[in-house]
């Protein structure tokens, strides 16, 4: 499992939430 962080805009805010998908699916 990788997990890495990654940055989601939702409505304009930025979120930062850790995932464990080497894909990275938004």
């Amino acid at each position: 499992m990788n997990q890495r962080l990654v940055v989601d805009i939702d409505n304009s805010h930025k979120k930062f939430h850790a995932v464990d998908d080497p894909l990275g699916e938004t």
